[in-house]
């Protein structure tokens, strides 16, 4: 599972900015990552964190003039945290605000189209995630120790928010990915993370249960360790750990969890390393998951200029684990 998103962009030779607004070419990013890279799963979405800000009035910035850019925020919707404010935020319609739309028809045809061979996702902003793309990163901390009341109903509404924009997902047939890396330890304290985000990141796992969905991903990046336990106390079935985390610690947590769990390749290296750097890089973290069942191989997020032939040395990587693990079944 490489994370693919902006390098869609450059499967199909247009801007991130253009394939984050256009259904053909995000259609078309979609099936040349899963054709091409030979992904076993596939996100519908670029800039996956802008969505329901978007949606909910924030201001986003389409870089035209360079093709590697991914769309930023540019204002938060929300300028102070005060009752007032909160009170002008309205959950968007998933079937007519911002970009929400468009992502939607993009999954549901994939769905139909790509589905019976790789696992079509769509992406919501987990609520402590969404909530810093409400208010900006640092008000928001700053809110959570100076108004931690008010922070708290901001990050209630944002879990109606992703509770509305999942079910859209699950009305198409189509399963959720949790983002949530704004609560990394690395931004967030672990004893935060649980006052803040652990509850709120359940309800929204338990309302895409309750809805049908098999698997729920929750995405973090960064060391999260520290937060493995929280991880596994959100329900989501299938967890992360990034290239800069303790695997050890994380393949423990997980088998005693029961919960698949995705480990990254350093981006940095997957860009500029040789292609049998990282074959070699891949096999050797295949081997150190050895005899768990629910391990994935993962990326973090592939640079626009990683060469192509270090994505496809992962799939050859992979491919070979699952030829030699059949012929091994077979004799």
């Amino acid at each position: 599972m490489p994370a693919s998103y902006g390098y869609k962009a450059r499967l199909v030779g247009a801007s991130v900015a253009d394939v984050c607004r256009d259904a053909e070419l995000l259609y078309a990013g979609l099936n040349r990552e899963a054709e091409c890279l030979g992904s076993d799963a596939v996100v519908v979405g670029v800039d996956l964190y802008n969505i329901e800000a978007e949606a909910m009035g924030a201001d986003v910035v389409f870089p035209e003039d360079s093709p590697r850019d991914t769309p930023w925020l540019r204002t938060p919707p929300l300028t102070a945290m005060d009752e007032a404010d909160l009170a002008t935020l309205r959950t968007p319609d998933p079937a007519t605000d911002g970009r929400m739309p468009m992502l939607l028809s993009v999954a549901e045809r994939a769905q139909q189209v790509m589905g019976d061979d790789v696992w079509v996702r769509g992406a919501v902003s987990a609520p402590f995630s969404m909530a810093v793309c409400l208010f900006g990163l640092e008000p928001f901390l700053m809110a959570l120790m100076e108004r931690p009341d008010v922070a708290r109903r901001l990050i209630d509404f944002c879990t109606r928010v992703a509770t509305v924009f999942g079910a859209a997902w699950r009305e198409r047939d189509v399963d959720v990915v949790l983002f949530d890396s704004y609560a990394s330890p690395d931004v967030l304290s672990p004893s935060l993370y649980d006052a803040f985000a652990v509850e709120a990141t359940r309800e929204v796992v338990d309302s895409l249960r309750a809805r049908g969905a098999p698997h729920v991903p929750l995405v973090i990046g960064g060391r999260t360790e520290v937060i493995a336990e929280s991880c596994i106390a959100t329900g989501a079935s299938n967890l992360l750990c990034d290239f800069s985390a303790d695997w050890p610690a994380w393949l423990q947590g997980s088998q005693r969890a029961g919960r698949a769990i995705r480990r990254n390749l350093d981006p940095v290296f997957l860009r500029g390393a040789t292609p049998e750097a990282v074959h070699a890089r891949a096999r050797r973290m295949m081997t150190e998951a050895e005899g768990f069942g629910g391990f994935i191989l993962g990326t973090g997020v592939v640079d626009y200029d990683t060469p192509l032939e270090n994505l496809l040395a992962l799939h050859e990587a992979c491919a070979g684990s699952r030829s030699r693990a059949y012929g091994e079944q077979r004799n």
